[in-house]
């Protein structure tokens, strides 16, 4: 059996990290122009470099260096890795996000090289989401190679080299690195035996031992690193005796490695490892929540923009606008660089970060604001004057003020109903069939002499599509009268809120909620203090909190509360809770709407504490708990044990047992929240981090007066909590996916137009299944549609776009991801995050 030691010459590139990006950028220049020098001197040596965004920076600014490494890569020695923009936090980015990565990076690859990476390559990345194996095999990479965690953070993950299965059933053949990418990563006072040897030799000695303990090849990284560098003249005259010396050891790259593995060893000898790969950095997922919160906002906003984009081409024949939305994705792509979006870089770095995040932003709002203006305008807004009953309507809309067209847009795959809200006070509104619907004046963010009100009204949207309503505002035609099917009270202690499913009841002087209870069934939810705010000792870590994977010591709770009914209408009740500790405060507005069992609630939290940790904890009333965490297009279960996991904005803690109270059910809680990271379930009690004031790039230095904090200051956030039956996350999913994406409203005056006032761009039969995008095709004028499964259940489910004249079937795996391509033709065909036909 081949025990071959891969020798692979590579520089950890961190673009941001102790430096800006200007330096960053400079130091890619400086250590491909050292690669390329060595070659010169060194005729073996094989080097190796991931990070396609550093390609296109050298392929711009210095065509001359781009020209010979394109060169090198022809002759097989320059080895293109990772298939992704950058080495991406692994963790955060949603799962769109990824299949991003791979699109423009294995594209720019193939362009500039005629190839594609073929593994995955993240060696400093804090951990590794369970769907990776997916997500690798849709960007067409086969193998992965990462480092961290490492054996003495994570002693139950193989030393070395595994298959990795994501919950879909795909498989990578994965390597974890066991010495460390860089030179030196070895420390000889902890390897006596090697004695005088030079350290790129013994490093090599040492990954042969544990080679033959294994029974495989292995790979020996070696290589300046971090603020680049690369492989020294030093360390490469002594490989290249150990090689001339040694017939077991070569310069290769990881995919020499690969090959080798399969051919030598076969796959099916390898342990098989089915979960995520943490923990590491567990701090780091709840570091700069400012970050954290563009980069969600960012991503959404963004797949938004491009289904409208979509459906405003293919209804009105604008233009699409995939290259500009290519740049604003490659920004965000950039800006999820683990150094940079898990926290953990200098303050002056996060500044660059926001501007850059800020014009990916404004390219969605332009976009998707410009195709839903475009469809609006072409809505047929006269249509409801043709209903029985409201045939003046266009006589009092060209009134000045007297009613006014709404066109409400959906960019999600499922139908939505949901509040939304139209400047000033409406006596009415109704839907295009003249149905009045129930409204609620609240208060408007202006103080504009008495000009205070909005009004909300519950607008239901089909699939990927809009909906029209009309406001009339100075006098009702058909007036609804509803009795408020809401009730609330703050009466003898009695702070409570409910609707016609759940009742909500808080503690007068905590704020915290003291019950949760399902008026239907009798069931309580709470099992303690719920949406309590607690703070966390959290003095001793760094910034990444490194081998620390859990906070638990509480030091105290906001509480001392001002609780006061907010809204209480036909549609929605509002209790607002303030709170306080230190100088420190936070505002909860608990909210019930008509005929749901969710509690929404939006935060306002100013934080002011350092080296504390604020969270909010929910204690649920169940027995036998188990976690489920969110992943990117996926999810894991995991024991309650209290460790922090990094969770794709949202949780479900959920029990097996058969507890719902008179009706035998399997229950559980679901938590979705907006740029929110970090969480743990510990037993039964469920917490999501809401802000850490650790110090900027904190690896256990100075802590003096110079140091700056973290999330200092005001920070905005919702959430929601939503209970429903065990094993089923096609709730919270939507729910999750909803908080990035709203419903959109665009107001519009009366004209006729060739588009109706109600229209439904797309129709998916199964509940468990969400088409996350509708896009044109790279390449041609073929439109790529994005679905996943959600509730790990093998699913069959019918697709319709009726924009295309196209009608389908798509089976799928639990939580399987299928890309289709459709074309003008009708032709249907296979495909994947490059847009390749399978």
């Amino acid at each position: 059996m081949s025990n071959t030691v891969f020798l692979i010459g590579n520089a950890h590139l961190d673009p941001v990290w102790l430096w800006r990006r200007a330096e960053g950028y400079a130091e890619i220049k400086a250590t491909f122009l050292s690669a390329l020098e060595r070659m010169r001197e060194f005729p073996d040596y094989v080097f190796t470099a991931a990070g396609a965004s550093y390609y296109q920076w050298i392929h711009d600014s210095e065509p001359e260096l781009f020209a010979e490494i394109r060169q090198r890569v022809a002759e097989g020695r320059w080895a293109i890795a990772g298939g992704m923009w950058v080495q991406p936090d692994c963790n955060l980015p949603s799962g769109e996000a990824f299949a991003r990565h791979m699109l423009y990076a294995q594209r720019l690859f193939q362009e500039y090289f005629g190839d594609i990476a073929h593994f995955g390559y993240n060696v400093d990345s804090f951990g590794h989401n369970g769907m990776l194996p997916q997500l690798l095999r849709q960007g067409g990479m086969d193998a992965y190679v990462f480092m961290r965690p490492d054996a003495g953070e994570n002693p139950g993950l193989p030393k070395d080299a595994f298959l990795w299965e994501s919950p879909d059933g795909s498989r990578v053949l994965t390597y974890k690195i066991p010495l460390g990418y860089n030179d030196a990563s070895m420390p000889k006072s902890e390897y006596p035996q090697y004695g005088q040897m030079d350290k790129y030799e013994a490093q090599v000695r040492e990954i042969q031992r544990l080679g033959a303990l294994c029974g495989h090849p292995m790979m020996s990284f070696y290589g300046v690193g971090n603020h680049g560098g690369g492989p020294t003249i030093c360390s490469l005259k002594t490989l290249e005796r150990v090689v001339r010396e040694d017939g077991s050891v070569r310069f290769a790259g990881p995919q020499d490695y690969f090959d080798e593995m399969r051919a030598a060893v076969g796959e099916e000898t390898l342990p098989v490892v089915k979960t995520d790969l943490q923990h590491h950095a567990s701090g780091c997922y709840a570091a700069n929540s400012t970050v954290k919160m563009m980069n969600f906002t960012a991503e959404h906003a963004l797949v938004a923009a491009e289904k409208m984009d979509w459906l405003s081409h293919k209804l009105t024949a604008s233009p699409l606008r995939t290259e500009a939305l290519q740049i604003a994705w490659e920004k965000v792509l950039f800006h999820q660089f683990h150094d940079i979006l898990a926290g953990c870089s200098i303050r002056s770095a996060y500044e660059e970060a926001y501007h850059a995040l800020g014009a990916a932003l404004d390219t969605a709002w332009e976009v998707g604001n410009f195709a839903m203006q475009r469809l609006s305008w072409r809505v047929d807004t006269t249509a409801i004057a043709a209903v029985p009953g409201r045939e003046d309507a266009m006589d009092l809309f060209r009134e000045n003020g007297d009613a006014s067209p709404y066109v409400v847009f959906n960019p999600h795959s499922f139908p939505v109903k949901s509040c939304v809200r139209i400047p000033w006070e409406a006596k009415e509104v109704c839907d295009s069939k003249g149905n009045p619907l129930p409204l609620q004046h609240v208060r408007a963010e202006r103080t504009n002499v008495v000009d205070l009100y909005e009004t909300l009204f519950q607008a239901e949207v089909p699939a990927l599509g809009w909906a029209s309503f009309y406001a009339y505002y100075r006098q009702a035609k058909q007036p609804l009268k509803l009795k408020s099917v809401l009730d609330s009270s703050a009466e003898s202690g009695d702070y409570r809120i409910e609707n016609d499913k759940v009742a909500v009841t808080f503690d007068p002087y905590t704020g915290w909620i003291t019950s949760f209870m399902d008026l239907d069934t009798e069931q309580e939810y709470a099992g303690g203090p719920m949406a309590k705010p607690v703070i966390i000792r959290d003095y001793e870590t760094d910034t990444w909190s490194h081998r620390v994977f859990a906070f638990h010591e509480e030091l105290g709770c906001f509480t001392d509360a001002k609780l006061r009914i907010l809204e209480e209408g036909p549609l929605r009740v509002t209790m607002r809770v303030e709170s306080f500790y230190n100088r420190s405060s936070l505002i909860q507005d608990f909210s019930l709407c008509r005929g749901e069992r969710a509690l929404r609630v939006s935060c306002f939290l100013n934080f002011q504490e350092q080296l504390k940790i604020a969270r909010l904890s929910f204690p649920v009333n169940i027995e036998n708990p188990q976690a489920v965490y969110a992943m990117p297009y996926g999810f894991c279960k995991k024991e309650p044990d209290g460790l922090e996991e990094p969770g794709n904005n949202w949780l479900q803690i959920e029990t097996t047992d058969k507890q719902m109270k008179n009706n035998d059910k399997q229950f559980g809680i679901g938590l979705a929240i907006s740029g929110k990271y970090s969480y743990n379930v510990q037993n039964n009690i469920m917490n999501v981090t809401i802000a850490r004031g650790c110090i900027f790039a904190d690896h256990y230095g100075c802590r003096d007066d110079r140091v700056e904090f973290q999330d200092q200051g005001e920070q905005r956030f919702r959430y929601v909590l939503l209970p429903q039956d065990a094993a089923d996350y096609s709730a919270i999913v939507r729910e999750a996916a909803l908080l990035g994406q709203p419903l959109q409203v665009i107001k519009e005056t009366q004209h006729k137009g060739p588009l109706g006032a109600d229209y439904e761009g797309l129709r998916v039969s199964a509940p468990n299944c969400v088409a996350e995008v509708v896009k044109g095709a790279q390449d041609d004028g073929a439109t790529v549609l994005r679905l996943y499964e959600t509730a790990g259940l093998p699913t069959e489910t019918e697709v319709e776009v009726p924009a295309l004249g196209a009608r389908f079937s798509v089976t799928l795996r639990p939580q399987e991801i299928r890309t289709v391509l459709l074309r003008e033709n009708g032709e249907i065909l296979e495909t994947n995050f490059l847009e390749d036909i399978i």
